[in-house]
């Protein structure tokens, strides 16, 4: 008959080496996450980069809006004068 060490032995040895399964196959999970979470940071960093271009791009469109706004209130505000001044004259009838 064996002696219980050595039947302790084997079944220590057994479980060690299921729970090594276990966490083997924990730690491919999380690598396989690790991967999985990698590709989205990836995917995500390149759409920032195209929505920087695209805010930037807009920036400039609102920019160039603006002055051409300004031009606009300058040329009515001196058409506002002339007409004012004109009227004033009588020569607006």
């Amino acid at each position: 008959m064996p002696d219980v060490e050595a039947i302790n032995g084997r079944v220590t040895n057994a479980l060690i080496l299921q729970r090594l399964e276990v966490m083997d196959e924990k730690i491919d999970n999380i690598l396989d996450c690790q991967h999985e979470h990698g590709k989205r940071i990836h995917d995500s960093e390149v759409h920032q980069a195209a929505n920087d271009e695209l805010h930037k791009s807009i920036g400039k469109d609102i920019s160039r809006l603006e002055t051409k706004s300004n031009s606009w209130d300058l040329i009515n505000t001196t058409g506002a004068v002339v007409s004012g001044i004109l009227a004033g004259l009588g020569l607006g009838k």
